[in-house]
């Protein structure tokens, strides 16, 4: 999944290559900074060298200016990176809907490809975002930040050679489980919004019928269904800030109790120990960081699986390659002598239309309504008929209308009522 959209970075590629190496030198400088405070804290604070001091403090704040600079390019670099992706989705997928068969809408509905265009590629462009700031950053820290803990005292790095793998397989088994129920979030997200795409666009039936009440316990309980899946999937998503403390305050007393023990029979000095501690905060934090954007990517992964599909539909209709230039057209007559009409994938196999038979002569629009064919006992027209002049739509009415039926009208013009029955 993750090599297919990654087809859509574009131009953006080259700007993905320069993020990793910026990312290292802020990474490098962070880093150093608690071994130059180790040097501060052992060498020239026991030896009162004020000149000592202040040169290594002088590097310190020059690594910090340095650090800060490089994070202010790699935010910039990511939001410009995201921005981008989500923009080249976001054109694709629209591309790709305008291809689509009336088979192929319905077989997504309206209210899912909104969905998708939207809600799905944000969480998509949110996450790469997060990715570039965060998940690229933290394992290099995590990674530095052990060896240089190894360096300062093998036996106080065995902690968190046992603390590390336990946080992971804790937010391992989180992220699963919450994948699965971001999935559903999503589906939940579809049918609200396919709910209200409907009320909108019947409202004035809505309002006719006075069924404004109705409607409103409709949407709460799609509303409330949807509420309630999202606090399903993230009820396990803040289990992790609980494990992340528990891991992180349970090395802590571990490291500064056998770090204690050291620094008192001497073979560890006191400025080493609050490097170590440094260096167990940063690891600790970077692993922290990698869960939350992690959890992030459990809700991106189920969005990425449903704009992909929309990417990898195949078309059931498509236009061949034209083999020459198209003849001309002497005489635009069509006719149509009992015409069946299904669609080839999807639904039952039946016929949506049968038995159609008219002639459109040259020059004539030509419109089927597939209520009306389809023989209603009741059918409601909803200001079908608003941008034709009143005649044309006394035709069409009487074309639609039964003997045995009922026909509703619902208008906000006068000509459309002018001699009907109210």
């Amino acid at each position: 999944m993750i090599r297919k959209l990654a087809d859509y970075l574009g131009r953006h590629t080259r700007l993905m290559a320069v993020e990793p190496i910026i990312v290292l030198i802020d990474v490098i400088f962070e880093l150093s900074m608690p071994l130059l405070m180790a040097r501060i804290v052992d060498i020239g604070i026991p030896a009162r060298d004020v000149a000592y001091i202040a040169r290594v403090g002088l590097y310190m704040v020059g690594l910090a200016l340095a650090a800060m600079a490089l994070g202010i390019v790699n935010m910039r670099l990511a939001n410009t990176i995201g921005m981008g992706f989500g923009a080249n989705l976001r054109d694709a997928l629209f591309a790709k809907i305008q291809q689509f068969s009336f088979a192929n809408i319905d077989h997504f509905s309206t209210a899912s490809l909104v969905t998708r265009l939207t809600n799905d590629v944000n969480n998509l462009q949110l996450t790469l975002m997060m990715s570039l700031r965060v998940l690229l950053r933290a394992p290099m820290v995590l990674v530095t930040a052990f060896v240089l803990a190894y360096s300062i005292h093998a036996g106080l790095a065995l902690v968190l050679s046992l603390a590390i793998p336990v946080l992971v397989l804790g937010v391992g088994l989180i992220v699963r489980t919450a994948m699965r129920r971001f999935s559903f979030v999503q589906e939940r997200i579809d049918q609200m919004n396919s709910m209200l795409q409907e009320n909108l666009i019947g409202q004035r039936v809505v309002k006719a019928f006075v069924r404004a009440d109705f409607e409103t316990d409709k949407f709460q309980r799609s509303n409330d269904n949807l509420t309630h899946a999202f606090v399903h999937a993230v009820s396990v998503i803040v289990l992790n800030i609980p494990l992340m403390m528990l891991v992180m305050n349970g090395t802590t007393l571990a490291v500064l109790w056998m770090g204690g023990v050291m620094v008192h029979a001497g073979s560890l000095g006191a400025g080493e120990l609050i490097s170590f501690l440094a260096y167990v905060f940063l690891m600790l934090n970077s692993v922290m960081m990698i869960s939350m954007v992690v959890s992030m990517a459990a809700r991106a992964q189920a969005s990425g699986k449903r704009v992909l599909e929309v990417l990898d539909t195949q078309v059931d209709i498509t236009d061949k390659p034209a083999r020459g230039p198209a003849p001309a057209v002497r005489d635009g007559r069509i006719e149509f002598d009992g015409v069946d009409f299904r669609y080839q994938r999807g639904g039952t196999g039946e016929n949506v239309l049968s038995g159609i038979t008219f002639t459109a002569e040259a020059g004539e629009v030509v419109a089927i309504a597939r209520a009306a064919v389809a023989d209603p006992p009741v059918l409601v027209l909803d200001e079908a008929t608003s941008s034709i002049d009143t005649r044309t739509e006394r035709l069409i009415e009487k074309g639609a209308g039964r003997a045995d039926g009922r026909l509703y009208r619902v208008c906000d013009r006068a000509q459309a009522v002018d001699g009907e029955e109210l």
